[in-house]
This record gives structure tokens, C-alpha cells and sequence, in this order.
């Protein structure tokens, strides 16, 4: 006799669909969590090269500026310092110089425009050997040894005479010849030198923020007026400067406190009492500056701000944070070496 045993059938490998489901769900959510980490590292990705324009753009504008404040009254005599015999030169003033200065008597002051006045590198110093007078004079130059015949001076080039008594002014180079130059006055002034006033080289550097194009723009005090830096939210200037009484306020002054530096007031550049020519004056206030302090905000385009005014001085159309690139502000102080009087 024989039996048959018969065994339970064991269930075939597999999932149930609630299995699958629960798979799905959390597969799901695990690339959901997935992507909220990459996006925002995409879309930063994306901003990086904006971020670095910004800063490249703040990096130049302040290497510019630093440069130039450094240097401004170099050279301005052949003993390297501000001014010829002790006289006073307004080598710093807070508006522009030029021939398209504006045509008021007295220069209102700014804090969003600075003009620099520093001497030519490799220029020398000549002295005139005619009087120099009228809107467009002829200067002849007295010979020096070794110094060819016009010394270095070019057509184009801004030159400054003065002499031992406090006249100043700032001419353009229109033509040369043999030992004389062919000069167009800067400003509607009519200051006359006699023979003996000394000629010198110099480079004029207006700074100024154009609202409207949000550039920090360079003017070279005659025709040329050429952005520098794009994208530029604000550009401010302070200065500093020491209390100085003098009875002579046009005359310079020596042996100041230079630790003892006050903010300058604005008012107190309009109200005088006033040096230099009645055509084109400057505030005697302006030889007590010492320092200047310079804020500079650099902005990335429309496409990359957005609305919170705590991060950006112009509002763009951006809402996502991780999109945005904020505004990026430096402020900087300068203390020029040869603004502290001879």
C-alpha cells in the first residue's frame, strides 16, 4: 500500500501593492528633499559670476580712488610737497574743476563729486620767461640745461603756473615751439603772472557718481568724461579736518593736530572767506582738511536683486533669496601725505 504526501504550496516571492506604494511614496519624497537641496546650489551656481563682477567692479573703483587720494599735491614744487614757498593750494575740493566746472562764482560743495589735483610723473618744473596774461597766452620758457627745448610739455597736457605771491592757475597746452607754449586758461579767471613763475605738469581728476546711469565716472578737467565703474548704488565722501584759526586763512599752515580731526561740515564750504580769484574762488576751509573718508556700494543687475531695501539700495524684481546678490558696501579713510601743510 502506498500513501501520497501532499505539501502545503509555499507563496511565490514578491510585494503586496500596499508595499509598492509605500516604495513609491517614500522614493518620492526622498528625490523631493533631493531637489530642494540641488536647486538652491544650482541657482547659486548661477549667481557666483555676478557676485565676483560685483566685486571686481568694487575692487577696481577702490584701487582707483585709494591711488589717486594718495597721491593728490604730489610734486607740486620740486620739494615734493603741497604748494610752491609755503603758499596754499586747494589740491582737494569737493566739486569739479575744469573746463566744465559750472559756471557759479562759488562752487557748491558735494558729497558725491571729488577733484584731484597732483602733479605729472617724469615733469619738471620750468620757469617762464614772459608774462602770462590774457584768455590764451604765449609763454616763453627761460632755458634749463639738459631739458630740451619745451622740457617734456605736450600738446594736450595740463600744466599749472604759480609764483611767490599765491597765484595760481590751471592751463591747457594748445601748442608748442621752440622754448615757448601755446596756453588756453582752464577757468574764466584773469590772473597775470610776470616772468618768473614756475610751470609744472599736472594731472586733474574729477570723480562723481552720475545718478542716472548709476556710473562712477572720471573727468579729466577737459573734454574727455568716461564711466569707470558700472553699477554704482552710491558713492560718498567726508572729510576730515582740523580746527585751525588763523588770521591769514588763505595763507597755509603748519604744525596742525593732525590727531584731532573733526568731520567738515558742508555749510562751511559755502560761506567764505574766499581765496584765490574773484572769477573762480575757494573756501578757505578746505586748507584744514587732512582726510578724506570714501563709501563706495557696488550693485549686480536687476536680475539679481531683490526687495529688502536692508540689502539693496535699488529694488529689483528677484524674490527668491538664494537668487539674489546683495549690494556690497566699503568705506575706506585716506590720509594724504602732503595735505598736512609744508
Amino acid at each position: 500500500m502506498s500513501f501520497a504526501v501532499s505539501r502545503a504550496r509555499e507563496p511565490e516571492a514578491g510585494a503586496s501593492l500596499i508595499e509598492a506604494v509605500v516604495a513609491l511614496g517614500l522614493s518620492l519624497a526622498l528625490a523631493a528633499g533631493l531637489f530642494t537641496l540641488v536647486a538652491p546650489v544650482q541657482s547659486l551656481t548661477r549667481s557666483l559670476p555676478e557676485l565676483a563682477d560685483v566685486s571686481q567692479r568694487m575692487r577696481y573703483g577702490f584701487n582707483r580712488l585709494h591711488r589717486d587720494l594718495r597721491d593728490v599735491g604730489y610734486g607740486l614744487d620740486d620739494q615734493s610737497t603741497i604748494a610752491p614757498s609755503g603758499v596754499w593750494l586747494p589740491v582737494l575740493v569737493p566739486y569739479r574743476l575744469g573746463l566744465r566746472a559750472p559756471s557759479a562764482p562759488h562752487r557748491a560743495a558735494g558729497s558725491s563729486s571729488l577733484s584731484l589735483l597732483r602733479r605729472a610723473a617724469g615733469s619738471s618744473s620750468r620757469l617762464t620767461a614772459s608774462l602770462v596774461d590774457g584768455p590764451s597766452p604765449e609763454v616763453a620758457l627761460e632755458p634749463r640745461p639738459g631739458c630740451g627745448p619745451t622740457c617734456g610739455y605736450g600738446v594736450g597736457d595740463l600744466v599749472l603756473i604759480s609764483d611767490d605771491q599765491g597765484r595760481w592757475e590751471i592751463f591747457r597746452v594748445r601748442g608748442r615751439a621752440a622754448s615757448s607754449l601755446s596756453l588756453d586758461r582752464l577757468h574764466p579767471t584773469r590772473t597775470a603772472f610776470a616772468p618768473g613763475a614756475r610751470v609744472r605738469r599736472v594731472h586733474l581728476d574729477h570723480y562723481y557718481r552720475d545718478a542716472a546711469r548709476d556710473q562712477l565716472r572720471h573727468y579729466d578737467g577737459w573734454r574727455a568724461d568716461f564711466p569707470l565703474v558700472e553699477g554704482v548704488a552710491a558713492f560718498r565722501i567726508r572729510l576730515l579736518a582740523v580746527q585751525v584759526a588763523s588770521s591769514e586763512p588763505c595763507q597755509s599752515t603748519s604744525g596742525d593736530a593732525v590727531h584731532a580731526l573733526v568731520e567738515l561740515e558742508w555749510s562751511a564750504l559755502g560761506d567764505g572767506p574766499w581765496c584765490g580769484p574773484a572769477e573762480h574762488p575757494r573756501d578757505a576751509d578746505l586748507r584744514r582738511v587732512r582726510a578724506v573718508h570714501v563709501t563706495l556700494r557696488m550693485q549686480a543687475g536687476d536680475a539679481y536683486r531683490g526687495r529688502d531695501p536692508r540689502l539693496f539700495a535699488m529694488p529689483g524684481r528677484v524674490a527668491l533669496a538664494h537668487h539674489q546678490v546683495p549690494d556690497l558696501t566699503l568705506g575706506f579713510r585716506v590720509t594724504p601725505p602732503n595735505l598736512g601743510g609744508p
